[in-house]
């Protein structure tokens, strides 16, 4: 599953971020609707903790100047002190 994460997080395919939330969307509806009767409770809490953070890097790659990274993190609602 994480392989998989990581080839539609990856930095260098060229997706726009509604296209990429919405391939991840499909992946991991389908991921867990199969494994649904599964004991996976504590594997799907790592996976998603791990998932955030891969997002986080791909949106702060994305921002690669300092202003747009405050600008950024201004528009969410983060106070300009701590952006």
């Amino acid at each position: 599953m994480r392989s998989k994460i990581r080839e539609l997080t990856a930095r260098s395919n060229g997706w726009s971020n509604t296209k990429r939330k919405e391939a991840l969307k499909q992946y991991i509806t389908g991921w867990v609707n199969y494994f649904k009767l599964a004991e996976m409770k504590m594997l799907m809490v790592e996976t998603d903790e791990w998932y955030r953070r891969r997002l986080r890097m791909v949106f702060w790659k994305q921002w690669k100047r300092v202003r747009t990274r405050q600008a950024n993190l201004s528009k969410l609602d983060i106070p300009k002190s701590k952006a």
